[in-house]
């Protein structure tokens, strides 16, 4: 038995542990408003949080002793866009991952399509097979680096044209997820899937 107290890692070390072993993590494709254009960036740290209002969560470390572009966006237009990745789009999803100077825009690097919004200002991704449009509920600090955790309201779901099935559930296999299972650039396919009758 491996016996670890995290207090005596480092922060690096303790993201390298705790990403290997909560997995696997979906991956939140975030657009926002920047200063001169649409952001786009990836974020595993990120979950449903609960219904009525349904709400999810994703949080974003300290990027050069500041705040990462995404939630700088935020703070200032407190809306977004959150797009679950597909297998297909990996690779476009990674580049974005890279860092721009803050006047910069991943979406029109990447070239991807956009569709205008129901009921926020940022755009939707057409690529991305779910694309959920949110409004910022609070922000959260979490730790002394601190990670700021965004707590956004789902205002409206987006599916490709047969993910959603009458009883309302999306089609994994179609929806083709990726999911983060470390933070040394592993990925996983979220299809291998099996079945287990719920108690009660």
């Amino acid at each position: 038995m491996t016996d670890l107290d995290p207090t005596s890692l480092s922060a690096a070390e303790q993201y390298r542990l705790l990403s290997s072993i909560v997995v696997p993590r979906p991956i939140a494709f975030v657009v926002t408003q920047g200063p001169a254009g649409w952001n786009a960036a990836p974020f595993s740290f990120f979950t449903m949080l609960g219904v009525a209002p349904p709400t999810l969560i994703f949080s974003a470390g300290p990027r050069d002793g500041g705040e990462k572009d995404t939630i700088c966006n935020l703070r200032d237009l407190p809306e977004c866009v959150v797009h679950i990745v597909p297998e297909a789009l990996a690779a476009r999803m990674n580049a974005c991952a890279a860092s721009l100077p803050r006047e910069g825009s991943e979406v029109a690097e990447q070239g991807f399509a956009l569709k205008p919004s129901v009921a926020v200002a940022p755009p939707r991704l057409a690529e991305f097979p779910v694309q959920l449009e949110c409004r910022v509920a609070q922000f959260l600090d979490i730790g002394t680096r601190p990670h700021v955790a965004v707590v956004a309201e789902v205002l409206q779901v987006h599916a490709h044209d047969g993910l959603i099935g009458p009883d309302l559930c999306c089609d994994g296999d179609r929806l083709g997820a990726i999911g983060r299972i470390s933070g040394q650039g592993h990925y996983a396919r979220l299809t291998d899937t099996f079945q287990m009758k719920q108690p009660g």
